[in-house]
């Protein structure tokens, strides 16, 4: 029942669903135009959800990715470089055709995915901490008010964990990094 569990936190709370979500209450919330989310979602969408999928898949097929959650560490290396570099140009889609505050925070998610994808070339660190702990900062910058669903996180991390996909200081180091990232991003680019 114990691995059940953790495989079903794991699985809701995968990167795969929240980031979707992380953009899609980022550009909503932004105040942009009606014409701007129009031209924005579509681009977004399939740089940052379309394209990533279509080369999961040709990743996994290619046997370069040996699992969904690409448990071996240097698997991931390629794919994130890869990621990292959509992202970015997903940040600059935003800021072209978007205002700041949707920049600023897709920058902030991307360079948090950056620098996890350093680390990555030499450690393992929890992208599923980074990413559901970089979702619940922005949601409270956006919503104030939602500090209860930091206590999703111990869960998050224990099924991670009791799953043999991280040890205790990866965990922490995903969230430690979010952390981080997300409060140097809100002091020079969000706080008025």
């Amino acid at each position: 029942m114990k691995k059940k569990t953790a495989a079903l936190i794991s699985f809701l709370f995968n990167p795969s669903f929240t980031f979707p979500l992380l953009l899609l209450l980022v550009i909503l919330k932004a105040h942009l135009t009606f014409d701007q989310e129009k031209l924005i979602l579509p681009l977004i969408f399939f740089i940052d959800l379309v394209v990533p999928a279509i080369l999961w898949t040709i990743f996994m097929k290619k046997g370069w990715i040996s699992d969904w959650e690409m448990t071996k560490r240097l698997e991931r290396i390629n794919f994130y470089l890869i990621l990292s570099f959509l992202f970015f140009l997903g940040t600059m889609i935003v800021y072209f055709f978007g205002n700041s505050l949707a920049g600023n925070l897709y920058l902030i998610f991307s360079l948090a995915f950056f620098l996890a994808t350093l680390i990555t070339l030499f450690w393992k660190i929890s992208i599923h901490l980074l990413v559901d702990t970089l979702f619940i900062n922005i949601l409270n910058y956006l919503f104030p008010g939602f500090f209860f669903l930091y206590l999703f996180l111990p869960p998050i991390a224990w099924s991670r964990y009791v799953r043999h996909k991280h040890t205790p200081a990866q965990l922490l180091g995903g969230f430690l990094l979010s952390f981080l990232v997300f409060w140097i991003g809100w002091y020079f680019l969000l706080r008025s």
